[in-house]
């Protein structure tokens, strides 16, 4: 990911928090091929300066390593939940983020 490419979904947040005090991401992952180092220079800022604002994450993929460090990450960062799903779990997904990090 590129740092041009980090700062679109920047934005798309942005959008939100000026709506909502809290949000919830979903981060969808099917091809991933890592970080430039300023891209990750910059999502680290980002989400050290907006932490208080997200309050749950959903991250779709069916790697196991991405799913290992989802939940090795749900324990570093204990003010966020922070979940991971399959690909044929996309729908609880986004019903997970949809209803506040709570499922039905």
């Amino acid at each position: 990911m590129e740092k041009r490419d980090l700062l679109m979904v920047q934005d798309e947040i942005e959008l939100k928090l000026a709506t909502f005090d809290k949000v919830g991401l979903y981060v969808e992952v099917e091809d991933y091929r890592g970080f430039t180092l300023e891209a990750f220079c910059e999502d680290l800022r980002y989400g050290l300066s907006k932490w208080k604002r997200f309050s749950f994450k959903a991250v779709v993929c069916d790697k196991g390593w991405i799913a290992n460090m989802t939940k090795m990450a749900s324990k570093v960062i204990p003010m966020m939940e922070i979940r991971h799903f399959t690909s044929d779990q996309k729908a609880t997904a986004k019903a997970w983020v949809e209803n506040g990090g709570e499922l039905n």
